[in-house]
C-alpha cells in the first residue's frame, strides 16, 4: 500500500482563524492510504511542508517547525495557522487558494496531496446584508434596497464558486468574485471588509 495524506482547512472566527486538520487517519480495511503497517506512521516523517497560495498567487511556505503537531492519524487534532505566516494579513480574503501537503520520508520518498478552496467571507456577510435589506415593494426607484432578483443572483453566483474550485477554473471564479463584489458595494456593509 502508500500513504495517502489528506488535510482539510477551514475559516472560523470571521475569517480571522485558518484552521488545518490532517483526515489522512490511521490504516484499517476501511483507509488503506492512513498511517501505519504497512503504509509509513507519523514517526517516519522526516520533513514536513505546507505551500499556501493566496488570491494573488503569493506562496507562503510552512515547514515543520511551523505546523505544532504533525503530521498526526488525530483527525480531531484542530491547528490554526498563524496569519503573520500568511503576510500578517489580518483575515483571510475571499478568493481562490491553494494548500500543498507534502510529508517527506527519505530523501527519495514523499507524499504530497493538493487540495483547493475558495473562500467567501466577506460575499457570505454581504449576502446575509442583502436579505436584511431587500426591498418588499415594486418601487424601482428605491437604490438603497435590494431587489429579491439580486438576491437571487448573488446567492446563486456564490453557491456557483463551488463548481469551479472542484474544476479549479480560476478564471470563472475571479470573473463571479468580481460581479459579487460590484453586488455587494451596493450594499455599504461596514462589517465585511
Amino acid at each position: 500500500m502508500a500513504l495517502i495524506p489528506s488535510i482539510n482547512l477551514c475559516l472560523r472566527s470571521n475569517c480571522t482563524e485558518l484552521v488545518l486538520t490532517e483526515t489522512t487517519g490511521v490504516y484499517s480495511l476501511a483507509n488503506l492510504g492512513g498511517y501505519g503497517a504497512p503504509n509509513v506512521t507519523t514517526a517516519d516523517v522526516l520533513t514536513l511542508t505546507l505551500v499556501i497560495t493566496s488570491p494573488a498567487g503569493t506562496a507562503y511556505t510552512l515547514t515543520s517547525g511551523n505546523l505544532t503537531g504533525f503530521p498526526t492519524s488525530n483527525d480531531d487534532y484542530e491547528f490554526v495557522i498563524p496569519l503573520s505566516l500568511l503576510g500578517n494579513r489580518t483575515k483571510i480574503e475571499d478568493g481562490y487558494w491553494t494548500f500543498v501537503w507534502t510529508a517527506t520520508y527519505t530523501p527519495s520518498l514523499s507524499y504530497s496531496y493538493t487540495t483547493a478552496k475558495t473562500f467567501t467571507c466577506s460575499i457570505n456577510c454581504c449576502i446575509n446584508n442583502m436579505l436584511a435589506q431587500l426591498s418588499l415593494s415594486t418601487c424601482e426607484d428605491c437604490n438603497s434596497l435590494y431587489t429579491y432578483g439580486e438576491y437571487v443572483k448573488t446567492v446563486a453566483l456564490r453557491d456557483s464558486l463551488d463548481n469551479a474550485t472542484e474544476c479549479g477554473d480560476t478564471e470563472y471564479i475571479e470573473d463571479i468574485l468580481d460581479i459579487l463584489t460590484r453586488l455587494c458595494n451596493k450594499s455599504n456593509c461596514k462589517t465585511c471588509n
